[in-house]
């Protein structure tokens, strides 16, 4: 088999490097790509669903603190302020609620919202009642209707835990994606950079053997002929 001229291996090594370049400029792009999209998911997904679903608490513990500060409090000035209060922690909760539901992605969230959305509904009117009861200054009364309240909020609470749990996992999830896509892009591209390395490096030696060389021996062998040296070595 007769070998490749020196042109020809030169143009199967530096078409090699080039191939291989452009391999590892998709990888690049393709991985970037996969990056990009496991970020746009933690942003725009993930994350919003976390804060949302921690609005939705916070805006339940706020109108709790409400109603009890009506329920303790003796002045007229202290019950509007309570009362205004609830009545801002019922808008911020449903507003959150709201801005949650269209986040909702599976059967097991949207029970859970729905879970939520009921109980507050019965807890809110257990709330009227604990209301008119204090004041009137029925503090035995009210007492009573806080407990029921109380009772009824817990399996809420315990529904908004889960559902806050639910989202930073999936938030923790998307991160060691986006990362283990990044370590592989990585990986891929060293691994193509090595190889790109290598055939330069092949390359070079090829140079320097199949050409180099050569060169210096006819030189040298010219240097001789014009020196009047016209053994053949």
């Amino acid at each position: 088999m007769s070998r490749l001229s020196i042109r020809s291996s030169l143009i199967a090594v530096f078409g090699a490097i080039a191939a291989l370049t452009a391999v590892l400029s998709w990888a690049a792009i393709s991985s970037l790509s996969h990056v990009a999209g496991n970020l746009d998911t933690i942003s725009n997904n993930s994350l919003r669903s976390v804060q949302a679903s921690k609005n939705i608490e916070t805006a339940i513990l706020g109108m709790t603190i409400a109603y009890m500060s009506h329920l303790t409090t003796t002045s007229d000035f202290g019950m509007e302020a309570a009362e205004k209060l609830i009545t801002e922690q019922s808008a911020a909760l449903k507003s959150a609620l709201d801005t949650y539901k269209p986040m909702i992605s599976g059967d097991d969230e949207k029970q859970l919202v729905d879970q939520i959305a009921t109980g507050v509904d019965k807890y809110v009117a257990g709330g009227e009642k604990m209301l008119g009861f204090s004041r009137k200054a029925s503090d035995a009364r009210a007492r009573v209707e806080m407990e029921k309240m109380r009772i009824a909020i817990q399996p809420v609470m315990e529904a908004v835990t889960e559902l806050v749990k639910g989202n930073a996992d999936e938030a923790v999830v998307e991160t060691a994606k986006a990362e283990a896509t990044y370590a592989s892009a990585l990986t891929t591209m060293y691994a193509i950079l090595g190889v790109v390395f290598v055939l330069i490096a092949g390359a070079a030696v090829y140079v320097l053997t199949g050409i180099a060389r050569p060169i210096q021996r006819i030189t040298a062998s010219m240097s001789n002929l014009a020196a009047g040296d016209t053994a053949t070595g």
